[in-house]
């Protein structure tokens, strides 16, 4: 019978253990984000990132990661070793930004934004060129007379 006690206490505390310790997706959660983010999340061993609430197609993060994820809205949890946290979401804002920098002979475009941009350059209300700048690319142009540049994300 004593075993039978101590097998019943072993047993309840490794309930309780994985019942206190379950994972938890702490942030973020339902924000819009234009800018660097990071998850926070408490007892667990995987991140699990989708664009849908399903998950059929998880991007699935242990340790140590940083990923770029396009604009859009996802859904994430966090995995324990037997359990899951409850699904949380946030939405990531298109941002299109770019910097123009001159010098004597030259413009440098460089994309600030999380989109790929479409830059017109123009001469007097006239197109002159275009320019396809990828997220944290730049780019070099020839320095004109009354040259402007507008910017659209691709």
């Amino acid at each position: 019978t004593v075993f039978i006690v101590l097998e019943l206490l072993f047993v309840i505390g490794v309930f309780t253990y994985f019942l206190i310790n379950s994972p938890q997706a702490i942030a973020p959660t339902g924000d819009i984000i234009t800018d660097n983010f990071t998850f926070e999340f408490k007892n667990a061993r995987e991140l699990l990132i989708s664009t849908n609430p399903e998950f059929t197609n998880p991007i699935i993060l242990k340790k140590d990661f940083k990923i770029n994820l396009p604009p859009g809205t996802y859904y994430w949890k966090v995995r324990g070793l037997i359990r899951e946290s409850e699904v949380r979401n946030f939405t990531i804002k298109t941002r299109a930004e770019f910097i123009l920098n001159e010098s004597k002979t030259r413009y440098k475009l460089t994309n600030l934004g999380n989109v790929i941009l479409n830059i017109t350059e123009k001469s007097h209300n006239k197109t002159i060129g275009e320019l396809i700048i990828n997220v944290g690319e730049s780019k070099e142009v020839e320095k004109k007379n009354q040259t402007s540049f507008e910017g659209k994300q691709k």
